[in-house]
């Protein structure tokens, strides 16, 4: 699964637009058993910068990829970090592929899977997963990240 031209992202829906990412911020990946968690420093609508992070958690992923962006086929005029891909090739490559593997997986696996992307100035993050969950980052978290939030 290399990288995909720009028609594997022509049509996107933007995801959260109520929050703007910090353009200068990093964002730090995190996963664990079948959940990826993307954490990532926001601005106001004033467009200063917020003393917090915000948490992005995706439930039940089934894929996640991380590239530079240097290989996103296209710029994207949109504050909002989140986007979901329709008409997905990775997705239907991907269905594909397990009703080889397993023909009755449709049988024990019921979810709904979404591609999600999530684009930073640096990286853009392919996302497979059931759904997504959007909550300011813990106190912990916070301490633990602080480099991410600029001041």
């Amino acid at each position: 699964m290399g990288f995909f031209s720009k028609e594997e992202y022509s049509e996107t829906e933007a995801l959260l637009l109520n929050i703007a990412r910090n353009p200068i911020s990093g964002v730090v990946m995190t996963t664990y058993d079948d959940n990826v968690e993307l954490l990532f420093s926001t601005c106001d609508v004033n467009s200063e910068v917020e003393n917090f992070l915000t948490k992005l958690k995706f439930k039940t992923t089934w894929f996640v990829r991380q590239n530079h962006s240097e290989f996103f086929p296209y710029r994207v005029n949109s504050a909002s970090p989140l986007f979901k891909v329709k008409k997905s090739k990775l997705l239907l490559s991907m269905i594909e592929k397990r009703s080889s593997d397993y023909e009755d997986w449709k049988s024990w696996d019921k979810r709904i899977y979404h591609h999600f992307l999530f684009l930073s100035d640096s990286n853009y993050i392919d996302i497979i997963a059931e759904e997504f969950i959007l909550e300011k980052a813990s106190e912990l978290e916070n301490i633990k990240y602080k480099t991410l939030v600029i001041t």
